[in-house]
């Protein structure tokens, strides 16, 4: 496992076996249907560690008729520097991108020069794809939080990480995590702090199902599952990184919004491929986009081949309400 000790070469006949049948049992005798590969691009190194651009190994998976149903996904960096988003030398498996989750937390944060980065991963990243969004086939992984990290509910809960418990000292995981409190470090009671996290936890998630490319929710977040601050439990072998299993009527509710916006994302499955044109961008007023470094505010409309706006989506990460212009649409609203 590489970050973890010895990094295997998967570039070598043996090894290469030993993957491949590895894959076949999970998947064929215990009905696995799916893969994801930690800092999977180190499987792409070849002899003295240069990266490959046909990798045998993701050539083999590939062609593997046992695997060819499975959904593979991959970290697109490794920890000896090499990171491949948007020449990841793999078709069928399908990078997470991070700055998508980078940009996005930064932006509902508050962080100065982060409107325009929002905008191009609104329109699927086509400043790390060559001025093209995300690859026709809409592989790309969009994410929020994943299985290392804060999970959602700390993300808006606190602004560093509280990794104590395992007698480290706090050394490990992750110290950039773009995360905010948004007052009080960890729960709170405070009704307005509590019902700006909540808010922010829509923000995020509606940022997530409204945006192009393959969306990945982590298990949890519907419910507000919470790790203490801790961003690492991989660590620990205790509640902390369990499944919250006793949601609150809070936590329902934002289940509940959760699934909205599923039904809403499947509704406008079509608009949101990347190969339709781009949003149509607004700032608060209609088709005037403020994309100064100051900028806490962004909207966009999305629109039917005949004309007609379908959908408008206004964000605001400014700490004041902000009146937005809608634009018109004589044959109504999709969704608002």
């Amino acid at each position: 496992m590489s970050g973890c000790g010895n990094t295997i070469a998967a570039n070598r006949p043996l090894v290469r076996r030993l993957i491949l049948e590895s894959l076949r049992c999970w998947a064929v005798e215990l009905g696995i249907d799916g893969f994801r590969f930690d800092l999977g691009i180190a499987l792409s190194r070849g002899e003295e560690l240069a990266p490959l651009d046909h990798p045998p190994l993701f050539e083999e998976m590939e062609a593997d008729p046992d695997l060819a149903d499975l959904k593979l996904i991959s970290e697109p960096w490794d920890c000896g520097g090499l990171y491949r988003l948007a020449d990841f030398p793999a078709q069928r498996v399908a990078p997470w991108n991070g700055r998508w989750r980078d940009d996005v937390r930064r932006f509902w944060k508050g962080d100065e020069r982060s409107c325009w980065a929002l905008g191009q991963r609104l329109e699927g990243s086509p400043d790390l794809f060559g001025g093209k969004a995300a690859g026709a086939n809409s592989t790309c992984i969009t994410f929020l939080t994943a299985h290392d990290g804060f999970t959602l509910a700390d993300l808006v809960s606190y602004g560093r990480k509280h990794n104590l418990a395992n007698g480290e000292d706090n050394r490990d995981g992750d110290n950039h995590n773009n995360s905010w409190n948004h007052g009080v470090e960890g729960p709170s009671s405070d009704p307005a702090i509590t019902a700006l996290r909540n808010r922010q936890l829509r923000n995020f998630l509606a940022t997530l199902l409204l945006s192009p490319g393959v969306p990945m929710l982590l298990m949890g977040d519907e419910v507000r599952r919470s790790q203490g601050g801790n961003n690492n439990t991989w660590c620990q072998n205790n509640p902390l990184g369990w499944m919250h299993w006793r949601p609150d009527a809070d936590d329902l509710t934002l289940r509940t919004y959760l699934q909205r916006l599923l039904s809403l994302r499947r509704k406008l499955a079509p608009l949101l491929n990347p190969e339709q044109p781009d949003p149509h961008w607004h700032g608060i007023e209609l088709n005037k986009p403020d994309w100064a470094s100051w900028s806490h505010t962004l909207a966009w409309s999305l629109y039917a081949p005949a004309g007609q706006a379908l959908l408008w989506c206004g964000m605001n990460a400014y700490n004041r309400a902000m009146h937005f212009g809608l634009p018109p649409t004589p044959s109504g609203w999709l969704c608002g």
